[in-house]
């Protein structure tokens, strides 16, 4: 069954008002748009998929949870190098994700290294603010 938000973002992936504007301001989407050439909608579908991991994991707390939507979307190597990409830079579990899912990239790819640490530090400070927020709130 589709959500509402996947209905919706579907709507716009295939409304053919969506790229006109990009479409008349950039050569390379118009080239891609006129030749059918979708990839700039894979990017969508990756922030779609990262969304529904990110829902579950905020429903259920299980990582069980979530493998089962990762093998339900069958990513390919490329859809899932993508899908990493989304979940480290808009994901507060985008670290955790990427341990459980591919740990070695860190080491294959220098700038992913960096975003990963980015946002390894953002979790880690925003958790321990969280903490020290949590603890003020009490005392009152």
């Amino acid at each position: 069954m589709t959500e509402n938000w996947e209905e919706t973002v579907r709507k716009i992936i295939y409304s053919p008002l969506v790229p006109k504007p990009e479409h008349q301001n950039n050569p390379i989407a118009k080239y891609l748009i006129e030749n059918n050439n979708y990839v700039i909608i894979d990017n969508l579908y990756n922030f779609m998929d990262a969304g529904k991991i990110m829902q579950t994991y905020n429903d259920t707390k299980s990582w069980e949870e979530v493998d089962k939507v990762v093998d339900e979307q069958g990513h390919s190597g490329y859809s899932f190098s993508g899908l990493l990409n989304v979940m480290i830079q808009y994901s507060l579990i985008g670290v955790d994700f990427v341990d459980r899912y591919d740990p070695n990239r860190i080491n294959r790819d220098k700038e992913f290294k960096n975003l990963y640490n980015s946002n390894k530090s953002y979790v880690y400070n925003r958790n321990k603010l969280n903490k020290r927020l949590i603890y003020a709130l009490s005392k009152k």
